[in-house]
């Protein structure tokens, strides 16, 4: 708010466009009321330059730490001694039942619909060493600071309005300590504050600050304005008056756009904090500081933002709604009250934790979970015959395709994906494996199958088609080398071999009897040069013996 200097009796009429920046009184000429004010106008006018470039409107300047009680204790009153009940402020009471002691630190009057209120922090327990708080119904006595005796006497709860409920409980405040702050160019200075938010509730919903008044102060208003030249012949004279800001802690609802008038310290949905100011809010400096920040660095996440999505509609006993944020039951939940039932039903409350991140180079933090409401998922598509291609792991282009693969559990099986046997060469009739004679092994691994799809061609019978092709998707790959020795032994499958000279290992998957020749072996490193058995199944006969290599695959 910019307040009009330029009126009855000031008459400041200093202009920026004017570019004047100094008064120059000369001698002999008279000083009148409109130069000195545009004095000050001129200096004030380089003072909110500075500013300007330094701070935002409403930036916290000289921190002044707010600190949220949702543990406020409170005390209804039946009676009390004092001629209001703020006398009892900054008295240390104690209870004549319970023995427990409190220091009053606030008061509220009472109402046509609340009792008197004193808010307490208390300091010892009672006489039993349990009681926490005061009882309903027993008298409080202190010492005030004037030392006269007062009493109060507790209220007595279920009794009729004022005290209706709980005589004692939890309540919410809010404190703000000494600071300064740059307001309408000006730094301006706020007392050390404290505001109860909700006397009888700890889950407070509101935006939190200083509201900004400005006014012309008289002498008429405040004596100390008077002229105070002692000896002086207009001693208590009025004199000159003053322009006054002060900044008064308030509470707005969460739904109030009012800005103007008003700093905003801290942001309260439910007792949960989702904004405080904890830093001072640069201008043009901090322009600059977050263009070299983007330039560097980008935007990056220093402290991640936990993501919570949560039902939109709220109904306690509801197993459905349990984990909902809004409650039918107030609409002031509801973004403007607009929403029905169906349609917060409809909705989703997509939660963002606290975290900090650095956009553009400026500094975004949250100090708290914030929700946005967005629309479920509620749009579908139907596609029928539609083949979905699948890309994991090896696969194999195949055609000739003789029945499919088995990818589940097969009848009479108790494994699923049934293995598979890798052939070197080409069946010669279709659905017929071609067999081993002598040394040449057609088998030369085995693997299991994932996917089995159509990919070109007419797609068809497996049992006629021979053109189409198909991707087989493999995995559990296993390759064989085949190795001829020039010796029959009686090997077991399963038993390791050792090269006695590579140290190569392999474990025998088959042995050959057309030759009584081993024949095939699934290795697992390194070339075989000489083959030492190792019976680790249990064979004994052949155990430490040397084989001589004749040719390998």
């Amino acid at each position: 708010m910019a307040t009009n200097f330029n009126v009855s009796p000031y008459y400041d009429d200093f202009s920026e466009s004017s570019n004047f920046h100094k008064v120059l009184f000369r001698p002999a000429y008279s000083i009148q009321a409109r130069k000195l004010t545009q004095l000050q106008s001129i200096l004030q006018n380089q003072v909110q330059r500075f500013g300007q470039h330094m701070f935002k409107d409403g930036s916290q300047v000289i921190p002044g730490e707010v600190t949220v009680w949702t543990i406020f204790e409170y005390v209804k009153l039946a009676s009390f001694s004092t001629s209001a009940v703020s006398g009892l402020e900054d008295v240390l009471m104690t209870g004549g039942t319970s023995g427990v002691v409190g220091q009053v630190s606030l008061s509220q009057a009472a109402t046509t619909t609340t009792a008197a209120t004193l808010f307490v922090v208390y300091t010892k327990t009672g006489t039993d060493n349990t009681t926490l708080r005061f009882s309903d119904g027993e008298t409080l006595t202190g010492t005030n600071s004037a030392g006269t005796t007062v009493t109060a006497v507790v209220g007595t709860s279920g009794t009729a309005l004022p005290i209706a409920s709980n005589a004692t409980g939890i309540g919410s405040a809010v404190k703000v300590e000494e600071g300064v702050y740059f307001v309408n160019g000006y730094f301006v200075k706020n007392a050390e504050q404290t505001l109860i938010l909700e006397a009888y509730s700890n889950t407070p919903s509101y935006r939190v600050g200083f509201t900004i008044t400005e006014t012309f102060v008289t002498p008429e208003s405040d004596t100390a304005l008077k002229d105070n030249a002692t000896g002086s012949s207009n001693i208590n004279a009025p004199g000159a008056h003053r322009y006054k800001i002060a900044l008064t802690l308030a509470k707005l609802s969460l739904t109030t756009t009012e800005d103007s008038d008003f700093v905003d310290l801290i942001r309260l949905n439910n007792g949960l904090g989702e904004s405080k100011v904890v830093k001072t809010q640069y201008n043009i400096l901090e322009h600059e500081l977050a263009r070299r920040t983007h330039d560097e660095s980008g935007n990056y996440v220093t402290k991640p933002f936990d993501i919570d999505v949560r039902e939109h509609y709220k109904l306690d006993g509801d197993t459905t709604y349990t984990r909902g944020i809004y409650a039918t039951d107030t609409d002031s939940k509801y973004e403007n009250g607009l929403y029905t039932l169906a349609e917060s039903q409809a909705r989703l409350a997509m939660g963002m934790g606290p975290g900090k991140a650095y956009v553009q180079g400026y500094e975004q933090e949250t100090t708290g979970t914030k929700y946005l409401t967005i629309k479920k998922a509620q749009d579908f598509d139907e596609v029928n015959n539609s083949s979905t291609s699948l890309l994991l792991g090896n696969s194999l282009e195949v055609t000739s395709v003789y029945g499919s693969v088995d990818l589940g559990t097969v009848s009479g099986e108790t494994e699923a994906y049934k293995e598979l046997a890798l052939h070197k060469e080409q069946t010669v009739s279709r659905g017929v494996a071609r067999g081993t004679s002598n040394n040449d092994i057609q088998q030369i691994g085995r693997a299991k199958p994932r996917y089995f799809e159509y990919k070109s061609g007419t797609a068809g019978s497996l049992s006629t088609n021979t053109t189409s092709i198909y991707k087989l998707g493999l995995f559990d790959v296993q390759m064989f080398t085949h190795i001829t020795v020039t010796t029959a032994q009686g090997f077991d499958t399963g038993e390791i071999l050792t090269g006695g000279t590579s140290g190569a290992t392999g474990i025998i998957e088959s042995i050959s009897t057309s030759s009584s020749e081993l024949d095939a072996i699934a290795s697992e490193e390194g070339t075989f040069d000489q083959i030492v058995l190792n019976s680790t199944s249990g064979a004994s006969t052949n155990a430490g013996s040397n084989i001589g290599l004749e040719s390998a695959a």
